[in-house]
């Protein structure tokens, strides 16, 4: 069975005197507060390979779908709060690191 959606991986690193549990608040919030709210969203999974680097996978319906919640972003109290604690290149360019994916084939057990 082909797949029908999309993924969007974020890697980033946690801002230098940045607790964990005020990151994961905020994540938490970040998904009650927009992402469940936007169209086309499937799921998220946040990972860590150490105490500051981390990636944010996250499942949507389609790159479409994808690419208008990157559009409300920037009106998203809640991303801001989620993105001020990531180290980045440039605050502006929220989308800098993000790369989007279109799934062509799943295997094993369920994902999505």
């Amino acid at each position: 069975m082909t797949p029908t959606f999309s993924v969007e991986l974020a890697p980033f690193t946690l801002a230098d005197g940045i607790p964990e549990e005020t990151l994961l608040a905020a994540s938490d919030q970040l998904e009650t507060e927009f992402l469940a709210k936007t169209d086309g969203y499937l799921g998220r999974m946040l990972l860590k390979t150490d105490r500051r680097r981390w990636t944010d996978i996250v499942f949507w319906q389609s790159a479409a779908h994808a690419k208008q919640a990157m559009k409300q972003v920037a009106s998203s109290e809640a991303c801001a709060r989620y993105f001020a604690y990531m180290v980045t290149e440039d605050h502006h360019d929220l989308d800098h690191g993000v790369t989007l994916f279109q799934a062509v084939r799943r295997y094993g057990g369920r994902i999505v």
